[in-house]
């Protein structure tokens, strides 16, 4: 502890990126040109994937939510609780080291046993919402291939982007050593199993190429390994599918980097986060504190009061 407090131990976190010692602290990985910028932004600032997507949606509410912390007000639902203790068992499962088996997945109606479930973090009724996607997890765990070396769950990492002065945050649901490969897997809950390809899922998640383009950067490297590859779990109640994608995909390589420089090139330089009024207001957590909250439901109803009064169907947002 008194080690800390003369700051002789160095913890990364995203706090890093208020750090004037950011871009010469060995504790974070190096991952320069990540987000494929030209020149720094004005600032030191800190990004993961989730940033990026919550900055797309609207600029402003990622700016009151991330940045300055304004206070939230969450509207929980089954899909959110769901993914939640989907994460939480799977990390405590996978902290153990062994394959997760039907044994570790009591009957949510068995109240009795519940407390034991993921050393009881997880409330019941929630476990009962993820009985069914933890069920099919139990056919892809990756800890029943025997390959997997140390398998690390729900730990973010972080690292420093040099030509965009930026520190990065990754936080795969798991990652691990396959011989040369750093393997790291991201984990989606969907009530009905997608019929699409590699393609379309690489595209619908922003994830699959942010976390490619971290191992290419510099995190396989950091952790010992020539290639990196990313894995995408789909689970539904009935099956569970796995995406897998690799570095070694030149022509991947390339979507990814694409993807991300277009989303975090405009983040870097925004400083201004202008609020982008949409279906997603009425569900914003912070629109209490935004000037124009109601604005696209004003708009929407001003467009049906329009049509009926001409005797037309009204437009479509």
């Amino acid at each position: 502890m008194f080690a800390a407090l003369r700051g002789e131990v160095k913890l990364a976190g995203r706090s890093c990126g208020e750090c004037k010692f950011t871009g010469a602290c060995d504790s974070l990985a190096r991952v320069d040109g990540l987000l494929q910028a030209r020149e720094p932004g004005p600032w030191t600032r800190s990004v993961s994937a989730s940033d990026l997507e919550a900055y797309e949606r609207c600029p402003a509410q990622w700016y009151m939510e991330r940045e300055v912390h304004l206070p939230r007000v969450e509207e929980g639902n089954q899909a959110l609780l769901r993914g939640l203790a989907v994460h939480r068992w799977i990390a405590h499962a996978h902290a153990r080291g062994v394959p997760c088996s039907i044994a570790d997945l009591p009957n949510p109606a068995d109240l009795g046993r519940l407390a034991t479930v993921a050393g009881g973090i997880i409330d019941p009724a929630d476990y009962e919402l993820a009985y069914p996607f933890l069920r099919s997890h139990l056919e892809t765990c990756p800890l029943r291939a025997g390959q997997v070396g140390s398998l690390t769950a729900e730990k973010t990492i972080y690292a420093y982007d040099g030509v965009a002065d930026a520190v990065i945050a990754t936080k795969a649901d798991s990652y691990w050593l396959a011989g040369d490969t750093l393997v790291m897997r991201e984990i989606k809950t969907v009530q009905v199993q997608p019929e699409v390809d590699d393609d379309q899922i690489f595209s619908t998640f922003l994830a699959v190429a942010w976390d490619l383009v971290a191992l290419e950067a510099g995190l396989s490297r950091h952790h010992g390994a020539d290639h990196g590859e990313v894995q995408l779990e789909v689970l539904s109640p009935d099956s569970a599918v796995v995406h897998t994608y690799t570095t070694r995909d030149a022509a991947l390589m390339r979507m990814a980097r694409g993807r991300v420089r277009r989303l975090a090139r405009q983040w870097l330089s925004d400083q201004q986060w202008n609020p982008l009024p949409g279906p997603g207001c009425s569900r914003c957590s912070v629109r209490r504190w935004c000037g124009v909250r109601d604005e696209y439901e004003s708009s929407v109803g001003s467009r049906v009061t329009l049509g009926a009064a001409s005797g037309s169907s009204p437009a479509i947002p």
